[in-house]
């Protein structure tokens, strides 16, 4: 497995970023609107006149299971007691309690509300008091006398149900449901708010990190393409390059490094690698050095570079006829005096075979200095290797992210087997 570095990590990210972000925002969206229910928000938006009826208690400990302690530690347990029940935990354990089905189908039954379980469920809301082991019960109706019978008939049913359930507990009811105002009730409201917000904040962090988590983990586990440098240095890496910046002095001393062969090979191990851009720079270089360079394209019919185009090309010259067999005919001149270029011609169909390639590379070696071919992915141009093959020297290209760890390992061998070599490769980043 490839290491990849911290920088490697952020661009990564930073490429992944919209998975990220929609994942984050989907995750927001569904707490929020969870959250809401949970917490009674759209009722509370109601714009529906409500009565809201308060009532409240408190949960204590049996004073009896206390009986064989001092003062001093029945002192510290009531305040430990104090600080475990007033938790979100106990809280949100009450809650569930108090609105149980079999309690609330009960209360509509005795009360013959006309309002099915879920419904009165979301008309009740629950708060604790802030440093206090008090707990706050409201409840909201239509009507302000049915609604001071539900908080009553809620708490009569859930003092029961506590007894049962935590019969170590004691709940005392501090005063009978009374009618409040909605600016009373809408303190319990903006509490939700502040829950809701400080919930769905925390999901968003937490989603977030794991959306990133994930991103990295399936990255490093599943994807097999070139994430560093570090995995080319032992196949030779010349050097790495980043299209965005000016790359005039890295293809300077490629050239420079390069100056020894006459003929080479530019090719990739798929089809996203933008070989033309390292295959056109490196032949402006080598021109700007006085060299007289031929850059053959076997990717294009139509060149940037070309300062005018005569139609014609490679497949031109090999479909033409026995007594018309001067190459230069089919050679186009490019905007930089000492730099000619060979196209593909006007048909891409065309197999050479290898004694046709010895003869024109033996023919071009003699007129340039150094013959260029560029040839996009080896694998699905068979000419490449045909090419490969005869020139011998090739410069592989791989492109970050993008390349496959086994294509370069198989064009590597691809090569090798037709007795040529990589003499280095390049990473564009």
């Amino acid at each position: 497995m490839e290491e990849i570095d911290l920088k490697d990590i952020f661009q990564l990210l930073w490429k992944r970023k919209l998975i990220i972000i929609l994942a984050t925002f989907i995750s927001a969206v569904i707490a929020l609107v969870f959250l809401s229910v949970k917490y009674n928000l759209f009722d509370n938006l109601n714009t529906e006149q409500l009565y809201f009826a308060q009532t409240s208690f408190i949960v204590g400990t049996s004073n009896t299971q206390y009986a064989e302690f001092n003062s001093e530690n029945v002192i510290s347990k009531i305040e430990t007691n104090t600080r475990i029940t007033t938790s979100d935990l106990l809280s949100q354990t009450y809650l569930s309690i108090m609105k149980s089905p079999t309690t609330l189908n009960k209360i509509i039954e005795e009360l013959n509300l006309k309002i099915d379980e879920n419904q009165l469920s979301n008309l009740i809301s629950f708060s604790p008091e802030e440093n206090s082991a008090i707990i706050k019960v409201i409840v909201s109706y239509t009507d302000g006398e049915t609604a001071v019978k539900i908080a009553d008939l809620l708490m009569s049913k859930f003092t029961k149900n506590m007894e049962k359930i935590y019969p170590m507990d004691k709940i005392s009811v501090l005063d009978s449901a009374y009618l409040i105002s909605k600016e009373i009730a809408s303190s319990n409201f903006e509490n939700s708010i502040e829950l809701i917000v400080r919930y769905t904040s925390i999901t968003v962090i937490v989603v977030f990190l794991f959306s990133c988590m994930i991103v990295v983990l399936f990255v490093t586990i599943f994807d097999d393409t070139i994430k560093s440098e570090s995995y080319l240095e032992k196949y030779n890496l010349l050097d790495k390059i980043n299209k965005e910046k000016n790359n005039s002095n890295v293809f300077k001393t490629l050239s420079i490094r390069l100056s020894k062969l006459k003929t080479l090979l530019i090719t990739s191990a798929d089809s996203y690698t933008d070989t033309s851009y390292v295959s056109n720079n490196l032949a402006i270089s080598y021109a700007n050095n006085k060299e007289k360079v031929l850059l053959i394209d076997l990717t294009s019919n139509e060149s940037e570079l070309s300062k005018k185009q005569n139609g014609k090309g490679l497949v031109d010259f090999i479909n033409s006829k026995a007594q018309d067999k001067d190459i230069t005919k089919y050679i186009s001149k490019s905007t930089n005096n000492s730099l000619d270029l060979l196209l593909l011609g006007s048909s891409s169909e065309v197999n050479l075979i290898e004694s046709q390639i010895q003869t024109i590379i033996n023919k071009l070696e003699n007129d340039y200095n150094i013959v260029i071919i560029n040839s996009k992915n080896i694998f699905d141009n068979p000419n490449s290797l045909i090419f490969s093959k005869v020139q011998k020297n090739t410069l592989l290209i791989s492109s970050k992210m993008k390349t496959k760890i086994k294509d370069f390992d198989k064009a590597n061998k691809v090569i090798e087997e037709v007795d040529a070599q990589v003499i280095g490769n390049i990473l564009i980043v």
